[in-house]
């Protein structure tokens, strides 16, 4: 039952939302999503902790850099929510 209850905590958030628009096809670094968001580090870090948690992000380790990237799995879906509610 978590699973699910995980998923909508994800997406209940304006910047976790379009943090997911932002890698849903293409991996970006926590630096690029804080440029783009004008964000601070640390705030976007706990943001994509809560979408680690739902298990909606791949992560990729490219030297010192993490990219993130919505799985693919889960694209399908939140490609039908994106078109209701954007």
């Amino acid at each position: 039952m978590s699973a699910p209850i995980s998923f909508a905590h994800a997406l209940a958030d304006r910047t976790r939302w379009r943090i997911i628009h932002l890698v849903f096809e293409k991996a970006l670094c926590v630096c690029e999503l804080a440029d783009v968001l004008k964000l601070p580090q640390s705030t976007l870090s706990s943001h994509l902790r809560v979408i680690q948690k739902a298990e909606l992000l791949d992560c990729e380790r490219q030297g010192k850099w993490l990219f993130y990237r919505v799985k693919p799995e889960f694209q399908p879906v939140l490609r039908a929510l994106f078109k209701h509610f954007d």
